[in-house]
């Protein structure tokens, strides 16, 4: 979890499966991210394998995209390199 000075929160949840899970793809440079909207929090979440990410925050849909793909972007690279 981070905090801003301001208060906001993001969260970053990673969760493990039983089962392989369908893998994020990139389509015309852009992650299979899924939106969700649950009260005032936003959720972008995604697959990778036999892991499962979700990053919420109280923050705007278009403020929260651009951290998920860095997020993204990171794992994939940290995946990558550990291989």
């Amino acid at each position: 979890m981070y905090q801003n000075e301001a208060g906001k929160r993001l969260t970053l949840y990673v969760v493990t499966t039983q089962k392989a899970q369908p893998v994020a793809t990139r389509l015309h440079g852009e992650s299979s991210f899924r939106f969700e909207q649950v009260g005032q929090v936003n959720v972008f979440h995604w697959n990778d394998d036999l892991r499962g990410y979700a990053l919420s925050g109280d923050i705007a849909r278009e403020d929260l995209l651009p951290i998920a793909r860095t997020v993204f972007d990171d794992l994939e690279t940290r995946e990558t390199r550990s291989r």
